[in-house]
């Protein structure tokens, strides 16, 4: 491999290579920004590293009628409203059957 040498950073800099290549990287950076001028935050650059995971969606029974899909959030909602029961079943994709609700701890116990 050739070693770079000053000579060949000041040809690499003059040439329209460079230039292109610097013009695209600018804007695909001022794509990627985003102002949000009702905070009075400056336009900055938001990088998509992670992606939001899809949450749960959960199916509730009682009296022989079905309700949902619901998040976990609207759930622990619903209970804080009295709205549904710990006596009501509940079900997820992945779940071999129907369980009731007070015997998911890790739901109810937010509540």
């Amino acid at each position: 491999m050739q070693q770079l040498n000053f000579n060949t950073l000041d040809r690499l800099v003059a040439s329209d290579q460079w230039k292109a290549l610097s013009d695209q990287a600018s804007e695909s950076i001022r794509q990627m920004q985003t102002n949000v001028p009702q905070f009075g935050i400056q336009p900055h650059v938001v990088l998509p590293v992670f992606q939001k995971k899809e949450e749960t969606q959960y199916v509730l029974a009682a009296g022989g009628e079905q309700r949902g899909p619901f998040t976990l959030v609207q759930i622990r909602r619903m209970l804080e409203l009295e709205a549904v029961t710990p006596e009501f079943y509940i079900w997820t994709q992945g779940w071999p059957e129907w369980k009731y609700l007070k015997d998911c701890p890790d739901i109810i116990s937010m509540v």
